[in-house]
C-alpha cells in the first residue's frame, strides 16, 4: 500500500521544515524539479539554489515564530508506476499550540527505488496565507 510511505515521507518533511532544517529537506527533492505558485516559478537545478527558495520561506516563519507543522493529504493520484500526484493542507503552530495559518500545497512525488523525492510543488495559498499575517517574502534573486 502506497499511502502509509507516502504520509511517513511528509512526516519526515513536516519535521525537517519546522526545524528549519534545509539540507534535509533538500534531500528530499529530485533535482531538477519545479516551485510553482500563483506568480512565480522557479526550476531548482542545484542545492544553492533550493537553498535560496528554502531559506527565504524558513525566514518568514522564524519571524512569526512557528514552532509545529501538521499535515494532512487531502488526495492522492497515481500518475504512473512511480509519479503519484499528492495534494496537502499544511497546519502551521506556535509553541503554544495556536495555530498561525493552514496552507494548501500540491505536491508531484516520484519513487526513487526505496525512498520518495519531490519533483514539483506548487504552493496553492502559502504566500498568500503569510502575507494575511503581514510577511512578504522577499524576492528571489
Amino acid at each position: 500500500m502506497i499511502q502509509p510511505t507516502i504520509d511517513a515521507f511528509f512526516q519526515r518533511y513536516a519535521d525537517a521544515y519546522c526545524q528549519y532544517q534545509t539540507d534535509r529537506l533538500l534531500d528530499m527533492f529530485a533535482l531538477p524539479c519545479m516551485l510553482l505558485t500563483d506568480n512565480s516559478k522557479h526550476i531548482i537545478v542545484d542545492q544553492d539554489t533550493g537553498r535560496g527558495l528554502l531559506e527565504r520561506l524558513f525566514k518568514a516563519y522564524q519571524q512569526l515564530q512557528m514552532e509545529h507543522l501538521q499535515h494532512e493529504i487531502t488526495s492522492m493520484v497515481k500518475l504512473s508506476d512511480s509519479l503519484y500526484f499528492v495534494s496537502v493542507q499544511g497546519r502551521f503552530f506556535l509553541n503554544d499550540n495556536r495555530l498561525l495559518l493552514q496552507c494548501h500545497t500540491s505536491y508531484t512525488l516520484q519513487n526513487k527505488g526505496t525512498e520518495w523525492k519531490i519533483v514539483a510543488v506548487v504552493m496553492d495559498d502559502e504566500e498568500e496565507e503569510l502575507q494575511r499575517l503581514g510577511v512578504v517574502l522577499e524576492p528571489v534573486l
